[in-house]
This record gives structure tokens, sequence and C-alpha cells, in this order.
């Protein structure tokens, strides 16, 4: 990749927006966000998640297996089930929410 792409958040107004348009007017690629008092903000934190991040960051089947099994659950979560509670929290089920983190763990917070 020879062209630059930027990241910029509070990109909607002020400092951030103007940061957005110099970016672009220089060539760059953007990717932008922000948000209004109104568009909620959570997190979602996830617990061990079958994910190629994580086999790299366990280093052998059996490291991995041994996360599984620290997990009250006892097994890793699938991208899947972490998708799905983003979308929930992001839609208007979730309109209610806001200022929480929500553990998609299997359990291991309650711990």
């Amino acid at each position: 990749m020879e062209r630059p792409v930027a990241l910029i958040t509070g990109a909607l107004t002020g400092i951030g927006r103007a940061t957005a348009v110099a970016f672009a007017q220089q060539g760059a690629g953007i990717v932008v966000s922000g948000r209004h008092d109104e568009v909620r903000v959570n997190a979602i934190s996830p617990g061990p998640v079958e994910t190629g991040m994580l086999s790299r960051f366990a280093g052998t089947a059996q490291r991995e297996a041994g996360m599984a099994a620290a997990v009250p659950l006892k097994r890793l979560g699938r991208p899947e089930e972490i998708a799905r509670l983003i979308v929930f929290v992001a839609s208007d089920q979730g309109s209610f929410s806001t200022g929480a983190i929500f553990c998609a763990d299997g359990g291991k917070a309650a711990l």
C-alpha cells in the first residue's frame, strides 16, 4: 500500500472535521467516525474467542485448550457470538443502554 490511510475520530465537527478534510485534500484515504450527544457509547469486552489472533497468542493447541478450560462455560467464544452482541447493543433493541461494558467472556468476569 502506497497511499496513507488515516483514522480520524470525532470527525463530525470542529478540529476532527477539519483534519479529515485536510487529509483528504492531500490524497490520503480516510476513515472517519463521530457522534452527537443523542449515538450511545457502550463497550464490548470479549473473553477468549476462537480467532487466528488467539491461536497466534496461545502458540500451541495445548495452551489454547488451557484458556478454554479457564472459562466457566469450558469453551472459547465464537466470533459470531460477539458480533451478535455488538449488533444488539448498537440496535434500537439496546437503545436504553449507554455507558455500559458488556462482558462476553463465558462467565470469566463473574469469578
